[in-house]
């Protein structure tokens, strides 16, 4: 019995392997996917046995919100300055490129309202496939969705799920309306998402004639595209 609990004591500064990395990579990785990408990257530092693991990780979840340290950072309402998207920019585009990218599975990206944020910075998507947007909002006209298609050529799905998509009518007096995308603005856009299969728009209350619109106004560059709505009870 003492062998027994000695042997299940031992550690990393024993010279011995753990028990959680003695486990094979497919349970580490699957460990891994419940863990937000910085978590994940920092595990290089555990152990040899961890130095490369991250790079084969099949999901990655990339939040915003670990690059903001207020207390405020987890709060849906939350805002983040440029500078703080300039450092979770610089960790995704470095997590991107040391990462085995034809292993990845899944890719979660949560990133919130940004200030000064340049559009012209949006990156590509080439490989994307099938994109979620979970509780997204899209009340800026659309361009954040609209930068996804024009950025996302390969894409096959589109789902946008329980999605803000106009700003709220309850606003206080002398709040500017903000302006709607118009049709030429549409007709305009070089979308060319030619591979997109379907477009689910799951909504609760939300009015989502104007996604409508502009998906059907777009829709000569959607060729194969089918729109499906639901909303939720």
């Amino acid at each position: 019995m003492k062998r027994a609990r000695a042997a299940c004591s031992s550690s990393p500064m024993d010279g011995e392997p753990d028990r959680l990395s003695a486990l094979p990579d497919c349970l580490l990785h699957t460990i891994m996917s419940f863990m937000k990408a910085r978590q994940v990257v920092q595990t290089c530092v555990l152990s040899t046995r961890w130095k490369h693991l991250w790079r084969s990780v099949r999901c990655l979840n990339l939040d915003l919100g670990e690059f903001k340290d207020d207390e405020d950072s987890d709060s849906q309402n939350s805002t983040y300055d440029y500078e703080d998207w300039e450092h979770f920019e610089d960790f995704a585009v470095n997590l991107m490129i040391r990462h085995n990218i034809a292993l990845l599975e899944s890719f979660r990206l949560q990133a919130r309202r940004v200030h000064s944020k340049d559009s012209t910075t949006f990156k590509e998507f080439r490989n994307l496939r099938n994109l979620t947007l979970d509780k997204c909002d899209l009340s800026d006209d659309f361009e954040t969705l609209v930068l996804f298609l024009l950025n996302s050529p390969n894409l096959e799905k589109l789902t946008l799920r329980c999605c803000k998509f106009s700003n709220d009518s309850k606003k206080k007096k002398g709040t500017p309306k903000p302006k709607k995308t118009s049709s030429s603005q549409c007709h305009s856009l070089d979308v060319q998402c030619v591979n997109l299969k379907l477009t689910e728009i799951i909504y609760k209350d939300d009015d989502v004639r104007q996604l409508v619109e502009l998906l059907l106004r777009i829709s000569g560059n959607l060729p194969r595209n089918h729109l499906k709505l639901r909303k939720m009870d």
